[in-house]
């Protein structure tokens, strides 16, 4: 059957092509949309119990209204200031970005900015891309960060040079800020804000492997993820806010809509 990506039927409860079921295409009708100004979903899950000492990653699928703007749009993001923070945005300049700082001010060994080497967006351009950060903790040396656009990991490099170390990492710590889905939660308030279509997001509590993230972008179709192993949270957007995973379903702040655009 033409269209169905990885596989076209199920047997017994697995893909009949050998690979698991959350890589089978899911029906996608609906997509977050949020309006750059106040817009976003609280996740109402704290930042501290996923990055504290741990590896983990983000998955995806963005529509930016404009690539390239005079601000970062954030996708996900929690922030205590001159201390700790993740947050995954898209530059004013269309390079993705992982921030991720760890106890500290911006010094060698607390604070790390990943930025793709490269423009993911053109100046102007309003397209799906499928978007993935890993940042992986290292006992004893420095934390790694990945990203990866359309199932493929791209060339990124540590701003300055600097880089969180194990010690720093362990300590994260933004006074159990939620993380926000469209928006940086900076300190209790919204910043960075998003402005676009958001899609699919989940986060894993493990770093996904190079064949992980090419089966979840399965060729441009998104994939039910549910069961996926380490999948912590799984957003999808159907006209709701729900946590698909059960971990913690999410709250629309300031009205934002459904758009029936999908990946």
């Amino acid at each position: 059957m033409v269209g169905l990506g990885i596989a076209s039927f199920v047997e017994g409860g697995s893909a009949i092509s050998g690979l698991p079921v959350y890589y089978l295409p899911v029906t996608n009708t609906k997509s977050l949309d949020v309006d750059g100004n106040d817009q976003y979903l609280n996740t109402n899950y704290n930042s501290d119990d996923l990055c504290d000492a741990a590896s983990f990653s983000v998955s995806a699928w963005v529509k930016p209204d404009d690539g390239q703007t005079s601000l970062n749009d954030a996708i996900i993001g929690a922030e205590k200031s001159v201390d700790s923070a993740f947050i995954f945005y898209n530059s004013a300049q269309g390079k993705l970005t992982i921030w991720f700082q760890s106890n500290g001010n911006t010094a060698s060994g607390d604070s790390s900015i990943y930025v793709t080497d490269s423009a993911v967006w053109a100046n102007g351009e309003s397209t799906w891309k499928h978007v993935v950060a890993t940042v992986e903790y290292v006992d004893g040396g420095n934390t790694v960060s990945k990203i990866y656009v359309n199932g493929s990991e791209v060339a990124a490099s540590y701003l300055g040079g600097y880089r969180v170390d194990s010690t720093h990492h362990a300590a994260f710590d933004t006074g159990n800020l939620n993380f926000f889905i469209g928006a940086n939660n900076d300190d209790g308030s919204h910043a960075d804000r998003f402005e676009g279509l958001i899609d699919e997001v989940s986060v894993f509590t493990k770093v996904l492997s190079a064949t992980e993230v090419s089966n979840i972008y399965n060729s441009g179709t998104p994939t039910n993820l549910v069961g996926h192993p380490g999948l912590l949270l799984y957003y999808r957007f159907e006209d709701n806010a729900n946590d698909s995973n059960g971990t913690s379903n999410g709250t629309l702040v300031n009205s934002p809509t459904y758009s029936s655009t999908t990946p």
